[in-house]
């Protein structure tokens, strides 16, 4: 789809193997709604985010069909086994090229909120920050946002494991910090195992064990 100059992209990350939660944790359910779906509805919800696409991998067909009859984009890394850097060069590839702005969410932080989405957008572009991170009680947070006309070639060149958090440690000056103490604690909440999400959700089903084949195809 093709957006107008100035446009702000939406990028969720969804295409990691989970090794550590032992199964696709980014559709397991939290509150009745799987993890990504969450983040979906939050980012497509926001003002002003133009456009919302989720990065697939290794549970591609599990993340789409936890997707279903929303209004996104979808975009495959192959490489998704190399690490998240694959993922964020191609979303960044396939942004229309009128996306001015990209902000960067993770599958697994299912409490994010669509109207901080929206004020730490606007926070970032009414100080025409170059990138710009949530700061929580003494903590860069997740989701960041960056100006592609600064950052794109950079976030394609991202090798490895590495996301946007990688830039802002080598770029400090050019980081912006939005200061969000007011904001509820549990917006920021995400799991890297299983362990971590029986303590977040536990009212659901018991998650950690693989049910669908992972595939390398979109």
């Amino acid at each position: 789809m093709e957006l107008e100059t100035g446009a702000v992209a939406a990028v969720i990350l969804a295409a990691g193997e989970a090794r550590r939660a032992g199964g696709p944790k980014s559709v397991w359910p939290v509150r009745g709604t799987p993890s990504v779906r969450r983040v979906a509805l939050a980012a497509l919800n926001a003002p002003g985010i133009d456009a919302v696409t989720v990065v697939t991998g290794a549970w591609a067909p599990d993340v789409r069909a936890a997707l279903a009859g929303l209004p996104l984009g979808l975009v495959h890394n192959p490489d998704y086994a190399e690490g998240q850097a694959g993922s964020v060069a191609s979303a960044v590839r396939a942004m229309s090229a009128g996306c001015r702005t990209a902000i960067f969410f993770v599958a697994d932080q299912p409490f994010v909120a669509s109207q901080m989405i929206g004020d730490l957008i606007k926070f970032h572009l009414e100080r025409k920050a170059s990138m710009t991170a949530p700061f929580f009680q003494g903590r860069r947070r997740s989701p960041m946002v960056f100006d592609l006309g600064r950052w794109a070639q950079a976030l394609i060149n991202l090798r490895g494991d590495q996301g946007g958090r990688a830039l802002a440690e080598a770029y400090p000056r050019e980081l912006t910090l939005w200061p969000c103490d007011g904001l509820e604690a549990e917006i920021f909440l995400d799991f890297d195992t299983a362990e971590d999400y029986r303590s977040l959700t536990p009212a659901e089903p018991a998650q950690g064990a693989a049910t669908n084949k992972r595939s390398d195809c979109d």
